[in-house]
């Protein structure tokens, strides 16, 4: 009678469980609506496409998803706004946009397939705007060597993933990690230590990720430097 696959089922199944515990008051109903919802558009963000989606419909999706990410951030920027205007702290919205920005970016540029100009890309990145803020923050001196020593073995390990792939995933998944429980489980957890966690872990997990990447693919002549 209806021309569904099983995952519309499962989506329909999450929105009638939503609607019954709305009419049961119970606040989950919120969350299992939204996900019937975006149900579909993970699966074909995960590369699940068949035998739903054909290409007018991944492209209405690309755009789509782009739109509503534009306008959340605008959401976003005037809630904080209007909140700092008003004396309450804004660092929760802050801290959603900076996540769902570095998301899309990350995405973007480890999806492209080319892992190795990525995972030096990524390192690059975090390694000198590490530096710069610590540069900024005590100028030419023996501190800022001291201090920006995290930035420059980030650098350091990113530049050795051209030669030694394996090696700079192990280290940078170590690093990921390890930023990831000290920022986000000791001292407390709270929203803003996770949410710092995440910003900090998530660009040295997904460099991880790329050099893991290259390691497992035959390695080419001419592919030692790029950018």
């Amino acid at each position: 009678m209806f021309d569904w696959d099983r995952y519309s089922w499962i989506a329909a199944g999450m929105f009638v469980a939503g609607i019954a515990l709305g009419v049961a008051v119970h606040e989950a109903f919120f969350f299992l609506l939204v996900g019937a919802y975006l149900f579909r558009p993970a699966l074909l963000a995960a590369g699940v496409k068949k035998p739903f989606a054909d290409e007018r419909q991944l492209h209405i999706q690309y755009r789509s998803g782009n739109i509503a990410l534009i306008v959340t951030v605008l959401a976003l920027i005037a809630i904080a706004i209007n909140e700092a205007a008003q004396g309450r702290p804004a660092d929760n919205y802050y801290l959603i946009l900076c996540i769902g920005l570095l998301a899309k970016a990350l995405v973007g540029v480890v999806m492209s397939g080319d892992y190795r100009r990525a995972g030096l890309r990524i390192t690059l990145f975090i390694g000198l705007l590490y530096l710069t803020f610590v540069g900024l923050e005590h100028g030419p001196s023996l501190g800022m060597l001291i201090e920006g020593a995290p930035g420059i073995a980030i650098l350091a390990v990113g530049l050795l993933g051209m030669r030694w792939p394996y090696a700079s995933a192990v280290l940078l998944a170590l690093l990921g990690i390890g930023t990831l429980v000290v920022f986000g489980v000791f001292g407390g957890v709270t929203i803003s230590r996770i949410g710092v966690s995440i910003i900090l872990s998530l660009p040295i997990l997904a460099a991880a990720y790329c050099y893991l990447q290259i390691a497992r693919q035959p390695r080419e002549e001419g592919t030692d430097v790029v950018f």
